[in-house]
């Protein structure tokens, strides 16, 4: 009876008293499973990856995490694991893509000028492109965190100083170049809606590493490389409070270096550097005497613009006649090719057409089809032969009939050619 009073006292004592103290004893026991659970899960990583790095340096400290990508792993790994091996493919196929992106979008026709920008843009493009510079800085992590870990490749670890280097030099040129591409996007745009969908994919590319690293934290991939990244997620850096400083100047030096870039581009196309001053324009259809007595080289001043786009007159005009005229109708939103009267009309009405373009928005004119051009009627007519006369180097194309005079930068006759050239003579 005694021990029974006893064990009865003992169980009391140890028996929580209110649900408080049961709901404490619970989360102890789920704390205690899943420690041993994540250090059997170690031990078994131990071939291919350093469970729980700790790296130390003196000074004033603070203790941060690994960034959770797939270049991490360089941090944690042995060389020759999975986890080394998928780091290295994946920064292989980042660089590829990216390479291949470079090769489209620095293609340009002879003469042209670096990225081959467009001639001008209109007001909304303009606004976004200076979000998208913005949009492609701040959301740029790998430069982000190859600068913030550049404290830890000297210090004390497991991991070869060479190996964390690497991890840090193949992150920081992923982020570099995709900035690049950016930028040459931003520069090359013309429409909103086509500049936001380059983004797109290229938000793709960039995170293509944090990607895969998802894909191995959740089982997707293989086992090992689960355990791999569970090592990233545990692995505690200790780096000096530098990194405010450091997230700074990765922010505002790409900043100020791509609108640097974007500005110049900007006034060199509001100042007509990127537009063409000189075009030959001629319809073939013969029956249509009074517009084709007007075929020839149509220039532009260099001032008078309508709707931001160069009005182009008939360079060969004769005094006191109607005088070819090509411009741009802000109403119709269409490029036009007409005839003017300088002695009934003082100004010239660039909505009043013989040819009309479909609807554009472009500021050059060779931009625009011209197999969808129409006449006044509006019948669709193939007969318009139109292009620019400038050039800027010696066997540049010039119409096939023609050369090009580096001296002037223009398409000009030479000997037998001007019989089969149509531009200038």
């Amino acid at each position: 009876k005694q021990d029974s009073e006893t064990k009865t006292e003992s169980y009391a004592q140890i028996r929580p008293t209110n649900d408080s103290q049961e709901k404490n004893i619970y989360e102890n026991d789920v704390t205690i499973k899943n420690s041993v659970q994540n250090h059997f899960q170690v031990n078994a990583a131990q071939d291919e990856a350093f469970p729980f790095v700790h790296y130390s340096q003196s000074g004033s400290t603070a203790n941060t995490k690994l960034p959770q990508d797939v270049y991490s792993f360089l941090f944690v790994s042995k060389v020759g694991s999975p986890g080394f091996c998928i780091a290295i493919l994946t920064f292989i196929v980042q660089i590829v893509i990216q390479s291949c992106i470079l090769q489209g979008l620095l293609e340009k026709p002879e003469g042209a000028p670096f990225a081959n920008p467009p001639s001008d843009v209109n007001p909304i493009v303009r606004l976004s492109q200076a979000l998208a510079i913005v949009v492609a800085v701040v959301t740029q992590q790998d430069i982000f965190d190859s600068l913030g870990m550049t404290g830890l490749v000297l210090d004390s670890s497991e991991i070869p100083w060479m190996q964390r280097l690497l991890s840090i030099i193949l992150r920081f040129i992923v982020g570099v170049i995709g900035l690049f591409i950016s930028l040459l996007i931003v520069i090359q745009s013309n429409s909103a809606i086509e500049l936001f969908k380059d983004f797109a994919a290229m938000a793709f590319v960039n995170n293509l590493d944090n990607a895969i690293f998802f894909l191995a934290k959740n089982g997707f991939v293989s086992g090992r490389l689960k355990r791999v990244t569970l090592t990233v997620v545990e692995t505690t850096c200790q780096s000096e409070r530098k990194k405010g400083l450091c997230h700074i100047a990765s922010i505002a030096c790409p900043l100020i270096a791509m609108f640097s870039v974007w500005i110049y581009v900007a006034v060199q196309q509001k100042s007509g550097k990127y537009m063409s001053k000189s075009y030959t324009f001629a319809y073939g259809d013969p029956s249509v005497t009074w517009i084709t007595y007007h075929n020839g080289v149509y220039e532009w001043d260099g001032k008078q613009r309508i709707g931001g786009r160069p009005v182009y007159y008939e360079k060969n005009e004769v005094a006191n006649t109607p005088t070819g005229v090509i411009g741009y109708c802000d109403e119709l939103k269409r490029w036009t090719m007409d005839v003017w009267n300088k002695t009934k009309s003082e100004t010239c009405n660039t909505c009043d057409f013989f040819l009309m373009s479909p609807v554009s928005e472009d500021y050059d004119i060779t931009s625009v089809p011209i197999s969808s051009w129409v006449v006044y009627n509006g019948a669709q007519t193939q007969l318009i032969t139109l292009f620019s006369n400038e050039c800027q180097l010696e066997w540049s194309e010039c119409s096939f009939g023609g050369w090009c005079n580096t001296n002037t930068d223009m398409c000009e006759c030479k000997e037998w050619r001007c019989t089969s050239f149509i531009g200038p003579k």
